[in-house]
């Protein structure tokens, strides 16, 4: 949401006994003959003159060209408004957090045959303006999902209901108002798919770092059957060709101690 101060489009507060209003002077003039254009969110807004005669745009003249731009285009993403509270002209995305963004530029023709139309012309000072994280997007359940504390998956899960998805108050009614409803159905379901594949991505990295973990555990089982636990017959048959050495060792050296009594005898 991006907004321009109502005092550069010549908009005054004026106050009455029970309400603050705003008087809309001229907020910019399109000089005879002259042609001025501008997109929002990729739809095109033409403020044109092709009468005699200077014509003058109010703040309010502007808000109603770039809705019906926006309503003859589809294009329900975006609106323009008043704010009579702070005195803005105010660009209101329907989307939220990070991902709402709302972009003027494609600035093309003259207000008055000789300088080229700007931002400053409407009162605004940059062309795009992008939202921040929301709580959905910044909060969650963190799991651990390895040997680290740190080492972990924020599971969040948005919020859908008819109400966050702009469809509680469709109204079909009209022809008007079937059309903003087959659009915002349409950016509704975009919205839900978006949430259903973040989901199905979490659940992929989930169900990846489980199969590390099984591995690990499998891993460190062997290791630990390698360490204490003993295979007994090998051990048995090391058993049985350790004690065969013995017994030859100490028949070896019984024969060895004989010798000397042997030779003393043949002296004799």
């Amino acid at each position: 949401m991006t907004s321009a101060d109502l005092s550069t489009l010549g908009i005054t507060d004026t106050d009455s006994d029970d309400t603050e209003t705003f008087s809309a002077a001229a907020a910019l003039t399109v000089t005879a003959g002259e042609e001025a254009s501008f997109d929002v969110n990729g739809t095109t807004v033409t403020l044109s003159n092709d009468t005699a005669e200077d014509v003058a745009y109010s703040a309010a003249d502007l808000v109603d060209a770039v809705n019906a731009a926006l309503i003859d285009d589809g294009n329900y993403d975006v609106t323009a408004s008043l704010d009579e509270d702070t005195g803005e002209l105010t660009f209101t995305s329907r989307a939220t957090g990070s991902k709402a963004s709302v972009t003027v530029d494609n600035l093309t023709g003259s207000l008055d045959g000789s300088t080229d139309f700007a931002l400053s012309d409407l009162g605004l000072t940059t062309g795009t303006a992008t939202g921040t994280s929301t709580a959905a997007d910044t909060t969650g359940a963190k799991v651990v999902v390895g040997s680290d504390a740190s080492d972990t998956i924020t599971l969040t899960i948005k919020s859908l209901t008819s109400s966050d998805l702009g469809i509680a108050d469709l109204d079909v009614s009209t022809q008007a108002g079937a059309e903003e409803a087959l659009a915002l159905l349409d950016s509704a379901i975009d919205t839900v798919s978006n949430a259903r594949a973040e989901m199905g991505a979490t659940m992929s990295r989930f169900e990846f770092r489980s199969a590390q973990i099984d591995t690990s555990i499998e891993n460190l089982e062997a290791a630990e059957s390698a360490i204490a636990d003993v295979d007994i017959a090998s051990e048995q048959a090391k058993l049985s060709a350790a004690s065969v050495k013995v017994q030859a060792a100490v028949a070896a050296a019984s024969q060895a101690n004989e010798m000397p009594e042997n030779l003393l005898s043949l002296l004799r």
